[in-house]
């Protein structure tokens, strides 16, 4: 599946076998990165905990955001993962192209709008600006918020990127 293969440490067998249990399965990918570079690997898990425990914006809302960019960047593993425990929370097939053909949630509408505003932020960040804060303010959201949307998004964004220079062709 990548251009290079590589043992796993003994310290990242026991996390991924950790991880495992929990999850019910490890991803492919996640294997790859824990055998490249476990220490960032570990980041990146305390990242999707940190985001699926939010204290302000919903798992889901996150869950579309990956959703959105895996497909976006042709990463069909994400794509299928985050597009089942999207139906499996109870969306639709509708909802799922909803938010990748007119970038609306079937989320409160603010969530929609900080979903557009990620996307902006992501993918024309010249155009982001101060009035786009603004207005997710007046929604009430937080510099942290917003900050945290955005930074997932691009943390995804750069993840998925890593990945598809070391897929096999």
């Amino acid at each position: 599946m990548f251009i290079i293969q590589k043992e796993l440490s003994p310290e990242a067998k026991v996390f991924l076998r950790v991880l495992k249990r929990k999850m019910g399965s490890v991803p492919p990918h996640f294997e790859f990165f824990a055998t490249v570079n476990f220490k960032r690997f570990k980041m990146f898990i305390d990242e999707i905990s940190y985001i699926a425990n939010h204290p302000n914006i919903s798992s889901d809302f996150f869950t579309f955001i990956r959703y959105y960019i895996s497909t976006n960047n042709g990463f069909d593993y994400c794509v299928s993962l985050n597009s089942n425990t999207l139906l499996e929370q109870g969306y639709s097939k509708t909802d799922l192209q909803n938010a990748l053909n007119n970038q609306i949630l079937p989320l409160e509408e603010k969530f929609t709008t900080l979903f557009t505003k990620t996307i902006k932020a992501i993918e024309k960040p010249q155009y982001f600006c101060k009035d786009d804060l603004q207005e997710l303010y007046k929604l009430g959201f937080s510099d942290i918020d917003i900050w945290d949307s955005i930074d997932h998004a691009a943390f995804l964004f750069k993840f998925y990127k890593l990945l598809n220079a070391y897929k096999k062709a």
